[in-house]
């Protein structure tokens, strides 16, 4: 490897470090100090000190505002918005299951007369979740078989 690409891969991994440990931190810190760490937010229930300051929050739905407990907390929103720097994404939804993480994609993508092409591996839920609720919606799926390799163990 010449020096030059040396310099731009250590670069590269050098910028992608120092984006890592500082995404998702607020760009500036109080002269008290501040933990590293957010602190953690718990809840289920959001109260609004009016109707109209509710209806009026509730149209910000995805600017990273808490709305409703189920629709995410400040910690969530850090995740998402680090998440979203890391990948060079804009935006991210971190959601609390792995079949609701398979189905958001599906159900955001796939109408009715669509054809969605699955690996027979797939995960168990999203299968049962294909076979059942997309064919309800008219979208048609087929399972292609898994790659299988011959292993040879020489010992």
């Amino acid at each position: 490897m010449t020096d030059a690409m040396e310099q731009r891969v250590t670069g590269g991994w050098s910028r992608f470090a120092d984006m890592v440990v500082r995404a998702g931190r607020h760009d500036s810190l109080p002269e008290s100090g501040q933990f590293i760490n957010a602190p953690v937010a718990r809840g289920s229930t959001v109260i609004f000190p009016s109707l109209e300051a509710m209806n009026a929050q509730g149209h910000r739905t995805y600017d990273h505002e808490v709305i409703y407990g189920a629709m995410g907390n400040p910690n969530q929103h850090l995740l998402e918005r680090l998440i979203a720097e890391i990948e060079g994404g804009r935006d991210c939804q971190a959601v609390c299951s792995g079949l609701t993480a398979c189905a958001l994609p599906l159900l955001a993508f796939a109408k009715a007369g669509s054809h969605v092409l699955m690996s027979d591996a797939i995960y168990g839920p999203t299968r049962r979740f294909a076979k059942t609720m997309l064919r309800r919606f008219g979208v048609e799926t087929s399972f292609y078989p898994r790659w299988r390799q011959k292993r040879r163990c020489n010992l």
